[in-house]
């Protein structure tokens, strides 16, 4: 895949802007991939199809206007060639703390999930985040399903023993981060890959977000929520602080931070 062609002022085509600024002017909120935009946003600008990639996650995500990437995700089963989500996607890439740029329009194609190599590969930010994350959310409950059956089975579980450990409403909450980070290095625990294509760059909306962030002034910080706490409290608050220091918002690794080349089975060709 190559770059697709902006034809755009760089001055224009590279302005940042803030995710609270997106919040407040199209909805959704500051730290989901695909945020959910309220109705009263939609009646406005009529745009549901918002992707925003930090490069905790997804190393590879797209660094330049028009350019390829490689998107991560635990979501799909084996098997599954098809993009969950329907229609393009308004795709945002992480360039630096509160900035945001719009990289353009992209499509989804199924990719063979990451080695063991590739993964041992992987910049060491993205391997605890995932495994935080995949530990902790939602989405990660199969990817804790199958850690749980292997420790129990002494195998990795099939597809079908993995279903209908599900179906029983167990989040498997109990399995840490440290068993997901060993099964994503041992190979057994798989992170699938999209291929992402541009497909078109809006060149109207990037101009609109241009001229709205110009005069935009960030909300002032909210009060901090230790005050009038015990003091007694605040070794676990801090703890707890530490803890989610790596958000799905804007805390990436500096270090993190390069142009995408893709992997050995899947070079994004600039």
């Amino acid at each position: 895949m190559r770059v697709y062609p902006v034809d755009l002022d760089p001055e224009i085509r590279d302005v940042t802007v803030d995710r609270r600024f997106m919040s407040q002017f199209w909805g959704g909120n500051t730290q989901e991939t695909f945020p959910t935009i309220a109705q009263k946003f939609l009646d406005i600008h009529h745009m549901d199809d918002f992707m925003y990639l930090n490069l905790n996650m997804n190393p590879h995500a797209p660094q330049m206007p028009g350019a390829p990437g490689l998107f991560f995700s635990s979501l799909s089963d084996e098997g599954d060639a098809e993009w969950s989500r329907s229609g393009i996607h308004r795709v945002f890439s992480w360039i630096d703390s509160g900035k945001w740029q719009y990289m353009g329009q992209y499509t989804m194609e199924r990719a063979a999930p990451l080695t063991m190599e590739e993964w041992s590969r992987q910049h060491y930010v993205v391997v605890s985040t995932w495994a935080r994350k995949v530990s902790e959310s939602g989405y990660g409950t199969r990817c804790r399903a199958v850690v749980h059956l292997r420790h129990r089975l002494g195998r990795k579980p099939t597809k079908a023993e993995s279903d209908q450990a599900l179906q029983g409403g167990n989040q498997y909450k109990d399995v840490t981060k440290e068993q997901i980070a060993h099964g994503l290095r041992q190979g057994w625990l798989i992170l699938f890959v999209w291929k992402m294509k541009c497909v078109g760059y809006d060149v109207g909306f990037q101009h609109d977000l241009v001229e709205r962030s110009a005069g935009w002034i960030p909300p002032p910080p909210k009060p901090s929520r230790n005050q009038g706490i015990p003091r007694t409290g605040l070794k676990r608050k801090r703890k707890e602080y530490l803890d989610n220091l790596h958000s799905d918002d804007e805390s990436v690794d500096e270090g993190a931070v390069y142009l995408p080349k893709g992997t050995k089975t899947r070079p994004i060709v600039v």
